[in-house]
C-alpha cells in the first residue's frame, strides 16, 4: 500500500485491482468490505504466509548473529583475562 494505514477507500480498490494474482472479475467491493471468491482468497492468503515467513527468517538470522556476537566477545573476554597475568609474568624480571 503506498499510504500504508492512511490508505483511502480507493487506494484500496486500486491496489486490489493491479494486484497480478487477483482477476477483476473475482473481486466485488461493498461499503465496508471486500468480497472475493475462495482460489483468490487462498492465494492472498499464501502470498502473505510466505511474506511473512520471509520477514521471520530475516529476524531470526539477525538475532542469532547477534547471539553469536555476543558469545563470541564475551569467550574473547574470558580467554585475554585468563592470558593476562601469564603474560605480565613473562616479562617480571
Amino acid at each position: 500500500m503506498p499510504n500504508g494505514r492512511e490508505s483511502s477507500v480507493e487506494d484500496v480498490k486500486e491496489f486490489i485491482k493491479r494486484h497480478a494474482l487477483v482477476g477483476d472479475d473475482q473481486v466485488q467491493f461493498g461499503i465496508t468490505k471486500v468480497f472475493m471468491r475462495d482460489a483468490e482468497k487462498l492465494l492472498l492468503d499464501d502470498h502473505l504466509h510466505r511474506a511473512i515467513m520471509k520477514h521471520i527468517e530475516t529476524l531470526q538470522h539477525w538475532f542469532r548473529a547477534l547471539l553469536t556476537r555476543r558469545r563470541y566477545v564475551r569467550l574473547r573476554s574470558a580467554i585475554i583475562a585468563i592470558q593476562v597475568p601469564h603474560i605480565t609474568n613473562l616479562f617480571d624480571f
